[in-house]
């Protein structure tokens, strides 16, 4: 276990904490992970790993969840660096650029709308 500092908490390894929290502990730090999710009995048995970066996770919260969050908020002068990141990163370890399938405000009918505009559609609906 790391320690901390003068009257600074201690903070475990990720290993401990997850053999504290989980049960679970492997050789080492890649094989605790794939415990985690492969073991019968571990925490995350059900969801699975992915297999490659070619996943739902990616392939469909990216165009359909993060790329659609960063345009509502280019429409409404918010910067979304951490979603515009997030998407950079997908784009890499995917590579694909997803606005071929992305959600974008012209394909949502809502281009051309100031945000007023485009709440009272959200909540009423299209006219």
């Amino acid at each position: 276990m790391r320690r901390g500092g003068p009257g600074r908490p201690s903070v475990p390894k990720l290993e401990d904490w997850f053999e504290r929290v989980y049960g679970v502990r492997g050789a080492t730090l890649v094989e605790t992970c794939r415990l985690l999710t492969t073991n019968s009995d571990g925490p995350y048995q059900a969801t699975g790993t992915p297999k490659s970066f070619d996943h739902k996770y990616i392939s469909e919260d990216v165009p359909v969840g993060l790329m659609p969050m960063r345009a509502f908020g280019a429409a409404a002068g918010v910067q979304t660096p951490a979603t515009d990141a997030l998407v950079s990163l997908a784009r890499i370890i995917a590579g694909r650029d997803f606005a071929d399938t992305a959600r974008t405000l012209d394909r949502m009918g809502l281009a051309g709308m100031d945000v007023p505009q485009i709440r009272r559609t959200l909540s009423e609906g299209f006219d």
